[in-house]
């Protein structure tokens, strides 16, 4: 049997407890232990600053390793933030610079990717319009040109200088020759302007395209006469029909073998080879000077035009 508690009776300040000290059944004694409640008091006082101590302690690092993180997110958003104002603004070299291999690393790279896309596409924006600002200053020119010869013809015819009917003939020929040049000319930009419109579309119908090169080969005999060129067509079909825009087709056929023709040497051979297996298959292959690999890869981009020496003898426009 044993005892403890707190006795007021001994002071209130102590804690007491008692065993009591047997021999052969019989209780000889007793044994008491004492410990003075203050002391307790005292360690409970440590123990609790020391509690209080270390939540502070961790508050403060959380504290400190929150605003680390927080830094280290809001710092790269707001360089891609700044990053995004910039590219919305023009300037397409900006970068984030971000390198991260996480969430956040990704999306500074698609912003980066985008910078690139946006400045790719600024430097053809900028070479296109560079070619259409060319495009129409050899418009101007082109214009400028016949005008001016026909002019030339209309005030010679009427001043009176040239009287030989011969000559006159001569002189109106070559004005309606100007004409239409130029009605070539205005019919192609009218073209080019309905095809940049959203809503254009090409009307498809049956086509023979063996008709359209019989009627070329009639309308090119003039010029490719001049130069004295053949045109020579190779079938295996009597007709080949597909789908497509009559006109649109003869006037795109016709700027190629009016090219073969103008980049031809006299008494050369333009060759036309149709075939159809599968698919229809058109070749037209000319015997002048070629085109150099440096254009090749231009060829299909709009407003395009070779830079040959040659090109520049040639009073007509290619309109791809």
């Amino acid at each position: 049997m044993y005892a403890n508690g707190y006795y007021e009776e001994l002071g209130g300040e102590s804690a007491i407890l008692g065993m009591p000290v047997t021999i052969n059944g019989e209780i000889v004694g007793a044994i008491f232990l004492r410990s003075e409640i203050k002391d307790q008091e005292e360690i409970i006082r440590s123990s609790m600053y020391l509690i209080f101590l270390s939540v502070g302690v961790a508050l403060f690092i959380s504290f400190i390793i929150a605003i680390v993180f927080a830094k280290g997110l809001s710092t790269p958003i707001s360089k891609m933030r700044n990053t995004a104002l910039e590219l919305a603004d023009g300037k397409y070299d900006s970068k984030t610079n971000i390198k991260r291999k996480d969430e956040i690393g990704d999306l500074a790279r698609t912003i980066d990717i985008l910078a690139e896309e946006l400045k790719e596409n600024e430097i053809e924006r900028q070479n296109r319009e560079q070619a259409r600002i060319d495009f129409f200053a050899n418009v101007s020119h082109e214009l400028r040109t016949p005008i001016t010869v026909i002019r030339a013809y209309t005030e010679t015819l009427v001043d009176g200088v040239i009287t030989d009917e011969e000559k006159v003939k001569q002189y109106y020929l070559r004005m309606l020759s100007e004409c239409k040049g130029m009605e070539r000319l205005v019919g192609d930009l009218l073209l080019l302007s309905k095809m940049q419109n959203p809503d254009f579309v090409v009307e498809k119908e049956p086509v023979n395209i063996l008709q359209v090169f019989d009627e070329l080969i009639r309308s090119i005999h003039a010029i490719s006469e001049e130069k004295n060129i053949q045109t020579e067509i190779v079938k295996d079909q009597p007709f080949y029909m597909m789908m497509g825009d009559y006109d649109r087709l003869r006037q795109m056929f016709l700027i190629i073998l009016d090219n073969a023709i103008k980049f031809s040497n006299e008494n050369s051979t333009i060759h036309i080879k149709l075939s159809k297996l599968d698919k229809l298959k058109i070749s037209i292959r000319d015997e002048g000077i070629g085109i150099s690999k440096e254009d090749l890869p231009s060829i299909f981009d709009k407003f395009y035009k070779s830079k040959l020496k040659q090109m520049n003898k040639v009073p007509a426009l290619d309109l791809q």
